[in-house]
């Protein structure tokens, strides 16, 4: 394996997504096509000649469910193509420079979302519930209390929170937390 150099699976259709927050990305984004891109790595990042990649039309899925699709895919792609790389069967594709894309490192501030804010909200906190972690403010005009978003569902048009964790208090349901809030 060492003359043919390192691989990376890599969790988007390259050169789109290149950086830190491929998945996070794709989802803020609302792609409905995503896929899982084999690479042999070179000096920079994300850049190498793909050796395959796979899509699928996807929505609504959590920055973990979709790692976890991509990943598995990824290494179904790597275990079939490496062989014909190597007898000489598949060929590496370079990547078209003018059409990369490039994602960020999210902070936590990056989390801050509006529950009013309908599907934008859904898809912040199916990226970044994870990490850096999905909020709001509750009644943020009179001082406010910061909830993180645990478990939430997106229903008619609607972000929906279920589970919230207030400042320094225990999880519990986002019904719970308005009855003690009237």
């Amino acid at each position: 394996l060492a003359q043919i150099g390192a691989f990376n699976i890599h969790p988007s259709l390259l050169p789109k997504y290149r950086g830190p927050s491929p998945l996070q990305s794709q989802i803020l984004a609302d792609e409905k096509e995503r896929g899982v891109s084999v690479i042999k790595m070179d000096e920079r990042v994300d850049h190498g000649p793909i050796l395959a990649s796979s899509s699928f039309d996807d929505t609504d899925r959590s920055f973990i469910e979709l790692g976890i699709e991509l990943f598995k895919a990824g290494t179904k792609l790597l275990i079939n193509e490496l062989p014909r790389l190597m007898n000489g069967e598949a060929k590496l594709r370079i990547q078209n420079d003018t059409h990369a894309t490039f994602t960020k490192k999210f902070e936590k501030t990056d989390g801050a979302l509006d529950p009013e804010g309908g599907r934008e909200a859904w898809l912040k906190y199916l990226a970044l519930s994870h990490s850096p972690g999905a909020y709001f403010t509750f009644r943020e005009k009179s001082g406010g209390v910061r909830l993180k978003i645990t478990a939430a569902k997106f229903e008619a048009g609607r972000f929906v929170p279920l589970r919230v964790i207030p400042e320094a208090k225990r999880e519990m349901s986002y019904q719970d937390f308005l009855r003690g809030h009237k």
